[in-house]
């Protein structure tokens, strides 16, 4: 047996009479011989057919029974002590046949053997007793050679054995302390009761509620006889244990984030863990309450290649709930979760701007972790809400890009003040996305290099666009539309006209990725010059928000 089969010593203050007394076993009960059976099945450990091999581990003292119930298991009674003459624990009786429990059933001798669900713990331990593999050769080898093999195996079978046979004994002490606690605990963890019938009321009645109202911690380590210190070994001991149990598969995260409904379908090694974990929970909230604090990381920090999952084990609480955020970073880091981040904007100029500046801080493969939705303009401000809701519920981070024409602003703020997304995740222009970013001689300048070298093959074009021209052409325009138009929208109208070296097409969405290549090409050029930086950043805020809100969100799913 190693070191995580035994768990550290505590004290034994309280008895198993003791316990059942004081309605220990109100929020998780006994269970019959052949329930605890079956069970043992779902966790993948086979302890025989009827009561014949649980009572030979029970006479091995390997795995003995809590107590023997004539009458069979007086369970869902508020009050137990009417059925305590009953009750024969085990802890207080010599060994012998369990048929000295038997009671008549029916005209038929029958015995009612109870175990506590805790005893799971152990169980893989219980069936796993010592055992040798001798080879061929040391069985074919000369009589003095081979005895004396077989000597120095059974010295140390006979160390082995001993150990499993002294298994319940060892483990009792922390059974104690967790049907102890469990009263208190348990339902905070699965956020699950029980309805005990109270024969005073002749009704249903909650326990848990009284439980809450009256446990005291320090009053509890007191009965129990235990410390801190023991209780945090303890403590470390169960999440260790969970996790040698947890396979390799990188799913014991998103194990521990199922619904509690849906863990008890849960089986094999899995479901032990699932055990530790509910126990080492169980330790860690007494703790929280015994100190103030939740115990600390295990000091014996192993380097097994699971410390992310030890970590979030240790810090979050090996049964605690997950949150969504949680659970997206969870999904995000296995590779499960559709979109980095979700970018919602008003056409497609936010889509080939944020891209192509993605691609050149991440590259083309990680900028595809972006999604985009299109809110068909700002007169579809009206779906906003509705978009964002959505898009949060699968990607890591949604962000919107978005100018203040029409009743967007007020979309924009009502989707803040409802706590639907964090201000910082809005990117709210006063003009629309180019002007809010490029003074209009900069913009001229970005279209008349893009002409000069086309990307595309197309024969250059040198243009002429004068900003006095551009600005009468602009304001003739305003004039006619309904809403001021983009200068953009008017710089790609004059490459058309001949007077200015046109015609040359140039597409928005070029025009766009032109001016992504800008604004990296002014990042690269401030280079460590902080002050440099920081004037672009203020006078790109497109840029700004892509390094803060997506950037690090994207990056983040690259593993290498």
């Amino acid at each position: 047996m190693s070191v995580h089969d035994v768990p550290p010593e505590l004290g034994e203050a309280l008895s198993w009479r003791e316990l059942w007394r004081s309605r220990g076993f109100a929020l998780r009960e006994l269970v019959p011989d052949s329930v605890f059976s079956s069970r043992a099945a779902d966790r993948g450990l086979r302890l025989g057919i009827g009561q014949a091999p649980l009572e030979e581990l029970d006479g091995q003292g390997v795995l003995q029974p809590v107590a023997f119930a004539a009458g069979g298991n007086p369970h869902e009674w508020a009050d137990v002590a009417p059925f305590e003459p009953r009750m024969t624990f085990r802890e207080e009786e010599p060994g012998r046949e369990w048929r000295a429990y038997a009671w008549d059933n029916h005209g038929r001798p029958h015995t009612s053997a109870l175990y506590s669900p805790w005893q799971f713990l152990y169980l893989d331990n219980v069936t796993d007793p010592p055992a040798a593999r001798v080879g061929l050769d040391v069985l074919r080898a000369p009589a003095e050679q081979r005895d004396k093999v077989l000597g120095t195996w059974r010295g140390l079978l006979e160390a082995e054995e001993a150990r499993w046979h002294a298994l319940d004994s060892a483990w009792r002490p922390l059974m104690k302390v967790l049907v102890r606690l469990q009263n208190r605990y348990l339902p905070e963890i699965t956020g699950q009761s029980r309805m005990l019938y109270d024969t005073a009321q002749k009704t249903l009645v909650d326990p848990w509620p009284e439980v809450l109202s009256s446990f005291d911690a320090q009053a509890a380590a007191s009965e129990l006889g235990v410390s801190a210190a023991q209780l945090s070994k303890a403590y470390w001991f169960l999440v260790e244990r969970g996790l040698d149990r947890e396979p390799r598969d990188g799913l014991e995260l998103l194990r521990r984030a199922r619904p509690r409904s849906a863990q008890k379908h849960v089986q094999g090694l899995p479901r032990r863990a699932q055990d530790l974990f509910d126990a080492a929970q169980v330790l860690r909230l007494f703790l929280r309450d015994l100190t103030g604090n939740p115990p600390e990381r295990n000091p014996l920090w192993r380097m097994d290649g699971r410390q992310r999952e030890r970590a979030a084990f240790y810090d979050l609480g090996p049964a605690a709930p997950t949150t969504s955020e949680q659970l997206r970073a969870e999904l995000a880091h296995i590779g499960l979760y559709p979109h980095a981040v979700h970018l919602v904007g008003e056409g497609g100029s936010e889509k080939d701007i944020v891209h192509r500046l993605a691609e050149g801080l991440l590259g083309s493969q990680l900028a595809d972790e972006i999604g985009f939705t299109d809110l068909g303009g700002s007169g579809a401000a009206s779906r906003l809400a509705t978009m964002v809701t959505g898009f949060t519920t699968y990607a890591q981070r949604t962000v919107v890009i978005v100018d203040s024409e029409g009743k967007m602003a007020q979309y924009v703020k009502g989707l803040v003040g409802s706590g639907k997304l964090p201000e910082d995740d809005i990117l709210n222009f006063t003009e629309n996305l180019e002007d809010s970013n490029f003074s209009l001689a900069e913009m001229i300048k970005v279209l008349t290099d893009l002409a000069a070298s086309p990307a595309d093959g197309r024969p250059a074009v040198t243009l002429t666009l004068p900003l006095d021209d551009v600005l009468a052409a602009h304001e003739a325009r305003s004039r006619k539309a309904g809403e001021p138009p983009g200068r953009a929208g008017t710089l790609l109208k004059l490459t058309q006209d001949p007077k200015y070296g046109g015609p040359v097409t140039v597409s928005k969405p070029d025009f766009a990725r032109a001016l992504a290549d800008q604004m990296l090409a002014d990042l690269d050029a401030a280079e460590s010059d902080q002050q440099a930086t920081e004037a672009v950043l203020k006078n790109r805020p497109l840029l700004a928000f892509v390094l803060d809100r997506i950037v690090p969100v994207v990056a983040s799913r690259y593993r290498p």
